[in-house]
Parts: C-alpha cells; sequence; structure tokens
C-alpha cells in the first residue's frame, strides 16, 4: 500500500478536508503551527487544531462523510475561476 502525504502550504481545515478528499493519507503542516506556537504557546496550538477539526468535521458532513475513509472516496468538485 502507497502513503500519500500532502504538505507545503497547508493552511486551513478546508485545504485539509480538500488534500484529504484528493487522495492523501497524511496531511502536514509545520508553518501554521509553529506560528500558533508563536503567538500562544501550547494553548495557540489546540486553538488552531480545534478550529482545524470544527472545518475538518462541517466538510464532512457537507459532503454526507461518516469518517475519514468515507471522505477520502467523496467526490471533488473542480471549478474554474
Amino acid at each position: 500500500m502507497s502513503t500519500l502525504i500532502a504538505s507545503g502550504g497547508i493552511a486551513s481545515g478546508t485545504e485539509v478536508a480538500l488534500c484529504i478528499g484528493l487522495g492523501a493519507n497524511i496531511v502536514g503542516a509545520a508553518r501554521p503551527v509553529l506560528q500558533a506556537q508563536t503567538l500562544g504557546g501550547v494553548d495557540g496550538i489546540v486553538n488552531l487544531l480545534s478550529s482545524w477539526e470544527t472545518t475538518l468535521r462541517q466538510w464532512m458532513f457537507l459532503t454526507g462523510s461518516t469518517d475519514i475513509a468515507s471522505l477520502r472516496s467523496a467526490p471533488v468538485l473542480q471549478v474554474s475561476p
């Protein structure tokens, strides 16, 4: 089994959901976490990740996904600018 890791420029829970929807098994985000730590310490990191979790759960609800595996197989709509 292959593992697809998405990282680089991930800055929100919406982007995490999109990466998972596009097939990522793991999503990494260093800069926002380090910024949250600099601004608010451990509480800042907890607040950031909690916000991302809430957003991810919202996208799961909106796509009818009951878990991460079903989000991974949810259809992705691409809209041209």
